[in-house]
């Protein structure tokens, strides 16, 4: 304890640089914490319940016409199917999405829910959590019934059961049965707070869906197998259950092939490549930044060497022994780094909601889950390296070398640590320039399509009256252009449907369906008809015309084997086709256009149909895209609806906003850059300020000599570029390869450039050679008799 007190007194003591060893470990170990959590956080998601490891996704493989699909839902029969042949199964659940957004009321008071899903009685089984109110099971095996999260109880208030949600835009409301605890953070189901049966999504849809073997495949379908189970068990059951059902039978005369695999529910996760290469890429930060950290630690403990042998010769005449040097020094790091972790905490806690904005989970989550200890291990490391090496090295040294004087006969180590923060800081800084090229070209990508001064607006589920009105509003607005309405926006979720023709029941191949837009959507997104002809304006409810993108005419070519113009083709489209419109005619062909994110790019070809009465959005095309513009033209509407949630936001922002996680590791590795460039940087001062004076009585004698204060710095530079090139060269080759893996996540990307390579090394030695300049300035100007009076 008197050692640690000591340690503690001795922290402002000039020349150990106590403060830059704090201050270095303090940002360092911050940063680490919070890209080591984040990545600790994404490789347990979904391990938060007992039995996950028995526990497997169902997936859904379809070839259709010799092109292979896999999904990750399936049609609803599929899990209580396989169970119930199955004696290896031991639960089986599904789940699907059903509103989102919805605007109610209880007992009068008005509640917005972000999502309902609707799931069958045993969700619970399979992904248990406490009941905390009511009965969870019986009431997801009741119509119009539902349970709820304990956060959404707390909202309410009071004994929830039996109370009613009144769902503003739908004619059903919605009667609490019980409460859960919530679902953790790494769940896919956490942030579901509202849960109904399945018996409730059949009648709000109004046709049975939820016992389907073939078709309606929107369900998210589990099982778990029993313990000693394996997965080969239940493989054979697979094909017996589709044997059973005639379903199959019929769809493979239509050219369609099932069969449904499965994948263990926290691999479900992990296994996204996506998630796999930022995890990978995450962690090699971690390391490099913590190597940084360490090293730069160790170089300043390890330059105070020589000068405090003495010190320690003097604690040895006094009865010092081996232990108490161990001790003394083992006491500094243990400080050093004690204080650098409240450091870090502090940092943490203070940017707290930045970090929160481009991270998984609240900080609090991620730092204290189990992960913690591998931190832990890594400050007992530089506890143990910084206190055991110096004591080696001053219980090594005999007292009377250390009265004569002990020069520093060797740097080789200090030269490899800084060659090492150099390789760190070439890495960083490289790599944060390939992102910073990559978002701009995410972001400002041609699309196919012009959103140049282009806003959405959303009326919250407004029906076609109020479309209608909204759209006549805006119209009557001096500074928009063009109006039109939209179904989908391309940049959405777009879902699939099948193409077949009059008469075959064959499916030729699945299409991106973009549903309807109204008049003059084409002119308004500048997208290019290629062949034939625009939709008939206005739109004419008995007309059922229907447009087609580029690649699906290649698509249709392939599959039907038809040649020629598909203008006036007649098609059947899944979900379009009923007896009062038994097919569709394709009345043009536009020009492909992008679909989805980058990172998500919507490969299958698109159609889409003509119908000013069915839209979610409203697109306007203004004048001038200014914030004044769009507030103007919310107020309008909310005049017009007050009612309704009124938002009107550029379609450039809802583009960058599919990029957060891209813009989320681009902040992340700016900040890993300019940490891991501040602990270098203050290695490079404390190498630079220790070598100088180490060298200051060689470079007074070379002044008197003849030597000029340019032919000292010359002789400093070459020294140190003779270190830190090699080190660069490295570091460039690295985050190459590093960045090559990374933009392998996007459908678009940049070509890697050698010229920003090597931009960025003329940088980082553009950097070390001016702190070494500077640093150095001092010492080469002086007086050379200061240094030389005492030989």
């Amino acid at each position: 304890m008197n050692q640690i007190l000591s340690a503690i007194k001795n922290l402002p003591r000039r020349g150990q640089h106590n403060l830059a060893k704090i201050v270095c470990l303090g940002f360092g170990l911050a940063v680490s914490a919070v890209l080591i959590g984040e990545v600790y956080f994404e490789q347990t998601f979904d391990t938060w319940f007992p039995g996950h490891e028995r526990t497997y996704t169902i997936n859904e493989d379809v070839v259709q016409n010799g092109q292979y699909n896999e999904w990750s839902q399936t049609s609803g029969a599929i899990a209580p199917g396989l169970k119930a042949i199955s004696p290896q199964v031991e639960a089986a659940t599904r789940y699907s999405f059903m509103l989102s957004d919805v605007k109610t009321t209880v007992d009068g008071r008005p509640f917005t829910i972000d999502e309902v899903d609707a799931a069958d009685s045993c969700l619970f089984d399979v992904f248990p959590r406490a009941t905390v109110q009511g009965n969870l099971k019986e009431s997801l095996s009741r119509p119009y019934n539902c349970v709820i999260s304990r956060s959404m109880a707390d909202r309410i208030g009071g004994n929830v059961v039996g109370k009613a949600f009144e769902l503003r835009d739908y004619d059903f409301k919605l009667i609490i049965g019980g409460v859960y605890e919530d679902f953790p953070y790494n769940s896919k189901l956490h942030g579901i707070d509202v849960i109904t049966s399945l018996p409730t999504i059949n009648k709000y849809l109004d046709f049975e869906i939820t016992d389907r073997w073939v078709g309606g495949d929107r369900f998210s379908s589990y099982i778990r197998l029993k313990k000693g189970a394996t997965i080969d068990y239940l493989k054979p059951n697979v094909s017996k259950m589709m044997a059973q059902h005639s379903d199959y039978a019929e769809a493979e005369k239509a050219g369609v092939k099932f069969n449904y695999t499965f994948t263990q529910v926290t691999e479900d996760y992990t296994s996204n490549p996506q998630i796999k290469t930022m995890c990978w890429i995450m962690t090699l930060l971690a390391i490099i930044l913590l190597v940084s950290t360490v090293v730069n630690y160790l170089l300043i403990v390890m330059g105070n060497v020589v000068s405090r042998f003495r010190e320690m010769a003097v604690r040895k005449c006094f009865g010092g022994g081996r232990r108490t040097i161990y001790g003394i020094m083992i006491s500094e790091s243990l400080v050093h780094v004690a204080i650098g972790i409240l450091l870090a905490a502090v940092l943490i806690f203070a940017c707290k909601g930045t970090i929160e904005g481009y991270i998984s989970a609240p900080v609090s989550t991620m730092l204290f889950s189990r992960g913690s200890w591998i931190l832990g291990l890594i400050c007992l490391l530089i506890i143990f390296i910084g206190g055991f090496v110096p004591g080696y090295i001053y219980n090594k040294v005999p007292v009377t070398a250390a009265f004569r004087g002990v020069h520093e006969a060797r740097r080789r180590w200090k030269l490899i640590m800084l060659s090492v923060e150099f390789l760190v800081v070439t890495v960083m800084l490289s790599l944060l320039a390939v992102v910073q090229q990559q978002y701009r070209e995410v972001t400002h990508e041609d699309m196919g399509y012009d959103y140049s001064r282009l806003a959405v607006v959303t009326l919250d589920k407004a029906p076609v009256n109020q479309m209608q009105q909204a759209v006549t509003s805006l119209r009557s607005l001096p500074f928009i252009e063009q109006v039109t309405t939209a179904y989908t926006l391309p940049i959405g979720w777009h879902s699939g449907n099948n193409i077949y023709l009059p008469g075959d029941d064959t499916e030729y191949f699945n299409i991106a369906d973009q549903y309807s837009v109204g008049d003059g959507y084409l002119k308004l997104m500048g997208i290019k008809v290629v062949e034939g002809r625009n939709f008939t304006e206005p739109a004419d409810s008995d007309l059922s015309e229907v447009m087609v993108s580029e690649s699906f005419v290649k698509r249709f070519h392939t599959t039907t084997h038809k040649q020629g113009s598909v203008v006036g083709q007649h098609i059947c489209v899944s979900e379009h086709t009923d007896s009062l419109h038994p097919f569709s005619t394709i009345c043009g062909v536009y020009k492909d256009v992008s679909l989805g994110s980058s990172l998500e790019r919507e490969l299958r070809p698109s159609v889409l149909f003509h119908d000013n009465n069915d839209a979610q959005y409203i697109l306007a095309k203004f004048t001038d895209l200014t914030p004044d513009n769009l507030d103007r033209a919310r107020r309008q509407l909310k005049r017009l609806l007050p009612d309704r949630d009124v938002k009107v936001m550029p379609y450039s922002d809802l583009v960058v906003n599919q990029y957060q996680s891209t813009d989320g590791f681009r902040m992340g590795t700016l900040v890993t850059g300019i940490t891991a460039l501040v602990i270098a940087l203050m290695g490079l001062i404390g190498y630079t300020t220790d070598e100088v004076n180490r060298r200051r009585k060689e470079i007074a004698i070379r002044k008197v000599n003849g030597a000029t204060a340019r032919d000292i710095f010359h002789m400093l530079v070459t020294d140190v570029l003779r270190l830190s090139v090699p080190a660069v060269i490295v570091g460039l080759i690295l985050s190459w390869v590093i960045a090559e893996k990374w933009l392998q996540l996007f459908a678009d990307r940049i070509a890697l450039s050698p010229l920003l390579f090597l931009a960025v090394g003329l940088v980082v030695l553009a950097i070390v050679v001016t702190i070494m300049l500077l640093s150095a300035r001092k010492v080469v100007n002086s007086n050379p008799v200061l240094f030389l009076k005492d030989e």
